[in-house]
């Protein structure tokens, strides 16, 4: 099952705006609609391989909870973008403006590095 790109326009609010995509919120999701991207394109594969993996890894891999198709009543077109669940964080560049202590970086890095490791596998 897909999420109708009119859904995601009528439901969520425009959140940001990237070079190649506009970002949706709605409550605790977000979807991310990229601005052109065609079946063929490799973006669009990652999305839909990311899209089946989510059960076969650890949850605290964030990955797309849903694919945002363009439809019709009969067919799902092609892949438009994804929803995952939204996620207050920092960017890794502004983590390391912060004054964090020691310990916590220590805890941070663990964590990403973890979760890279079970990426890789």
């Amino acid at each position: 099952m897909s999420i109708p790109l009119n859904y995601v326009k009528k439901n969520a609010h425009r959140y940001k705006r990237t070079n190649n995509s506009i970002l949706y919120k709605k409550d605790d999701q977000l979807y991310k609609v990229f601005k052109k991207i065609d079946f063929k394109d490799v973006t669009s594969k990652q999305i839909e391989y990311n899209n089946m993996l989510r059960n076969e890894v650890s949850s605290t891999i964030v990955l797309p909870t849903d694919i945002i198709r363009e439809t019709d009543d009969y067919y799902d077109y092609s892949v438009l973008g994804y929803e995952q669940p939204y996620i207050l964080s920092y960017t890794f560049q502004a983590c390391l403006k912060k004054n964090i202590p020691l310990d916590k970086r220590k805890l941070i890095v663990n964590s990403l590095f973890k979760s890279l490791e079970e990426i890789n596998k």
